[in-house]
């Protein structure tokens, strides 16, 4: 096993019929052994045999003196790497500790503060009690059956009355409730969502009509006449529900096209921050935003004026313990920061480069031998707030297999591109926390979570390749360090029965899930 050993000395401050497998990331508390999965499971791909091996740690602390040997370029994809046993000092800055967001009952809270971990990768929780909530199309009468591996996501057809027993939304106390309309200027309104405060709504969503609709003469007649096909691709018919009005606080903030605000043109957005926030019905069969509404005391919103009442719909968001204070949704330009915002996009919209935003970028070579471990080892507390692997194609990073130990806990153990992507195949793609990217000759493996430990980390790489894999590292560390740590729970895929056994994903401990990931 060959070790680069990274110290991250000093004081800390801490922070509060389908086959399917599933890879779940998620933070737990620090220092509860035994709680959460361990991601032992085995897939598709065979975890590597490691002998063990004699160890000689690379250290990168706090320097006394200068390096006496510089790190090599991260640029270049074909590298040849360097031996694998070699002392480097590098500099940890002492001023560089950082800690999450203190929040006390004086904190006022603003929709930005619902977005900022957004547009920086941070996964600290901006608020950390809440009961979330969800108004939708759901089938009520298909809900409490016991029909396992039946989905209850349904539309309201053009002949069902909005106020149907079908389709019911549940309030805070957990009573169901139909869905109810009024008369807004003399047209009929339909009422989404009527919620009491202190709250935020993050996502709002709508599907109408699609293409694959015009494929019967009844749903042909149920669309109705098309004046532009090109905007019925774009945007799904959305304009003819109308007008969409949010009443936060009883007060009126917005009331005007809801394509103007699914568009991001209500919010006065820049074209890069419409492209991370709000998303179309050309791109992926629906369209809707995930700007944040706040509200104190009461949030309403509806839809008029329109020709049709919605069919899919989706609202989701939290209810706040009484003690919190936010600042209201207002409708104007001072409801966000556009200028900081814009300047944030790029982590989202080219999140391979988040890593070269930040300072004490690291770089250096791993060569991962058969039946030896290569590994990354952190002592002291602190954080990876960025890491990346770069692996020449004709290395075939589908043998190489990734372990991460807090201590002497393993809590990541799967195939490294299932961790980056897909469990079996290639696939190159982008997301803000994690990613494949193709550069040509090379994968770049790019992840923007977190990865706080408290007492140490190990981060291990092994292959199944009969020869040498040669692996480019960049990374940043830090001392900034929370009580919360990466797990990721990994499973072998299953085949589902039709009306058979649910998939279910239970994680144990406390904790925050940071993503999920399902393939079918």
């Amino acid at each position: 096993m060959a070790f680069h050993r990274i110290d991250v000395p000093g004081c800390m401050r801490g922070a509060n019929g389908n086959a399917r497998s599933h890879a779940c990331g998620h933070q737990r508390a620090a220092g509860r052994a035994g709680h959460g999965h361990a991601g032992r499971h085995r897939a598709c791909i065979k975890e590597p045999q490691v002998e063990q091996a004699t160890v000689t740690p690379v250290v990168i602390a706090p320097a006394t003196a200068e390096p006496t040997i510089t790190e090599p370029s991260a640029t270049a994809p074909n590298r040849t790497p360097t031996a694998q046993n070699r002392e480097i000092t590098v500099d940890v800055p002492g001023d560089s500790a950082l800690s999450s967001p203190e929040q006390t009952n004086s904190t006022v809270y603003s929709a930005f503060d619902f977005l900022r971990d957004y547009l920086t990768n941070r996964t600290y929780p901006t608020i950390v009690e809440g009961k979330p909530w969800t108004n939708s199309t759901v089938n009520f009468q298909q809900y409490p059956l016991e029909l396992e591996g039946v989905t209850y996501w349904d539309f309201f057809s053009e002949h069902e009355n909005w106020d149907s027993p079908s389709y019911l939304w549940q309030d805070d106390g957990g009573n169901w409730r139909p869905y109810e309309q009024t008369v807004i200027q003399n047209t009929t309104a339909y009422i989404l969502l009527e919620r009491q405060g202190p709250g935020a709504m993050d996502k709002l969503w709508f599907t109408q009509d699609a293409v694959w609709m015009l494929t019967t003469e009844q749903s042909k007649k149920d669309v109705g006449p098309i004046a532009n096909m090109d905007e019925f691709v774009e945007w799904g018919n959305l304009e003819k529900l109308g007008n969409l009005r949010f009443d936060v606080d009883g007060r009126i903030v917005y009331d005007g096209l809801v394509r103007d605000w699914l568009s991001g043109k209500a919010w006065r957005l820049t074209p890069e921050l419409t492209r991370i926030l709000t998303w179309r019905h050309r791109e992926f069969g629906s369209s809707g935003s995930i700007l944040p509404v706040l509200y104190q005391k009461s949030l309403r919103v509806a839809l008029y004026g329109g020709s049709k009442k919605p069919k899919w719909f989706l609202a989701t968001g939290v209810r706040f313990p009484a003690h919190v204070a936010v600042k209201p949704y207002t409708g104007t330009a001072a409801d966000l920061p556009p200028d900081e915002m814009t300047r944030l996009a790029r982590n989202v919209s080219q999140p391979e480069n988040y890593l070269n935003t930040l300072d004490n970028v690291r770089a250096f070579d791993l060569i991962v031998q058969p039946k030896s471990a290569s590994a990354l080892q952190f002592n002291g507390a602190g954080t990876v707030a960025a890491l990346q692997f770069q692996i020449a194609k004709k290395d075939d990073p589908r043998q190489l297999w990734l372990r991460v130990k807090y201590g002497g806990q393993v809590a990541v153990n799967l195939p490294l591109i299932a961790f980056f992507g897909d469990q079996k195949e290639m696939v190159a793609h982008r997301s803000a926390p994690l990613g494949i990217v193709d550069s040509g000759d090379a994968f770049l493996f790019y992840s923007n979570l977190p990865l706080p430990f408290q007492n140490g980390m190990t981060i291990e790489l092994t292959t199944n390749s009969s020869t040498p894999v040669a692996v480019s590292v960049r990374l940043v560390a830090s001392r900034e360090s929370a009580k919360t740590q990466l797990w990721v729970d990994y499973r072998e895929p299953r085949k589902l029965a039709m009306y058979g056994e649910n998939y279910r994903v239970q994680l144990k401990g406390d904790g925050k899930l940071v993503g999920l990931v399902l393939q079918t």
